[in-house]
């Protein structure tokens, strides 16, 4: 499960949410129940059921069309197929947009995407060395994209492992 201080929000405790609310009361001149059931209608728990059953049918979608657009990825050999993967790309808000966003950036700049996975990229750098033995990339620019995709996954690495 995805912890909600990771998106940058603050948990807050029961302690801290009604000290919070009794507060707010007092400055807005609002009985505590009403400010009380207003933050809990503009702020949610991170971790109701109806939030963690919500969360975990969106990341079980998400792993299916991973599933799906992984072997649709490792078996593009050619540039007109990569960009024929990105024409079916679902709408952004759908589970699995970021696969096919990170995808069209990378064959945009030859970068790897910020978001993406080990296995994204790992994809990518098969990608590029399939179109290098098939001479569709300039020569010796197969191997500068190798190097950067190479670096970037170090540097993933080396981020996570800080963390």
């Amino acid at each position: 499960m995805c912890d909600s201080r990771k998106r940058g929000r603050k948990t807050f405790s029961d302690v801290e949410r009604a000290s919070t609310c009794r507060r707010m009361a007092a400055i807005l001149g609002l009985p505590y129940e009403t400010v009380l059931e207003l933050w809990d209608r503009v702020r949610p728990g991170p971790y109701t059921p109806a939030t963690q059953s919500i969360r975990a049918q969106e990341w079980a979608d998400d792993r299916c069309v991973w599933a799906e657009f992984r072997h649709k990825l490792a078996a593009i050999k050619t540039f007109y197929e990569a960009y024929e993967l990105l024409s079916h790309a679902v709408p952004d808000g759908v589970p699995g947009w970021h696969y096919y966003s990170n995808l069209g950036y990378f064959l945009r700049a030859f970068i790897a995407p910020a978001g993406s996975t080990y296995e994204e990229k790992g994809l990518y750098l098969d990608f590029i060395r399939r179109l290098d033995a098939t001479h569709q990339l300039r020569p010796g620019s197969g191997k500068m994209i190798e190097k950067a995709l190479l670096r970037a996954i170090v540097a993933q690495r080396a981020w996570v492992l800080r963390r």
